[in-house]
């Protein structure tokens, strides 16, 4: 039963580019188990694998270019000096990879009654706990928290993205 289900998942990853007919038959000797079959799922779909992902020392060198360039664009941010954009960008990167996961689990009801923008609000805080913690990086309000981290976020997109392309 549960075949079938996975099935459909597959389906449903592929966008309907099903890569064998999609039969009423349970092929179960096929996939021995399911994790067998999420192990083949992962090698299929590209957006999986972990040799399209930026390295961790990438994305963070990206992050400290990304700081030091909209502390250089918005009024309200400011960075005193190259190694207090490193220090912010430790952690922020820190305090997104393992704080913040958790705090969007805890605010998932307003989060879903707001429809999503309190995921903002969330990316905010985390700027301004940064910025409380290093003397060099100072961010004025949480309009302009909200501001630098959506803006932060697309620079990190954009930039990455074109890594990737040209690799």
């Amino acid at each position: 039963m549960w075949i079938h289900s996975l099935r459909f998942f597959d389906l449903f990853l592929n966008f309907g580019l099903f890569d064998r007919p999609l039969t009423g038959e349970c092929q179960c000797r096929q996939y021995d188990g399911l994790a067998h079959y999420l192990v083949s799922l992962r090698g299929k779909y590209k957006g999986l694998t972990d040799s399209h992902r930026p390295s961790f020392l990438l994305r963070w060198a990206v992050a400290i270019v990304g700081i030091l360039f909209l502390s250089s664009l918005l009024p309200g941010v400011v960075v005193t000096s190259f190694g207090e954009g490193i220090i912010a960008a430790v952690i922020l990167s820190l305090l997104n990879s393992f704080v913040r996961p958790l705090i969007q689990i805890i605010a998932l009801p307003i989060t879903f009654v707001t429809l999503g923008i309190f995921y903002f609000i969330v990316n905010a805080a985390m700027v301004i706990w940064t910025a409380s913690w290093v003397d060099g990086f100072e961010v004025s309000g949480w309009g302009t928290a909200i501001l630098f981290s959506l803006l932060l976020s697309l620079f990190n997109t954009v930039v990455i993205t074109q890594i990737r392309r040209s690799a």
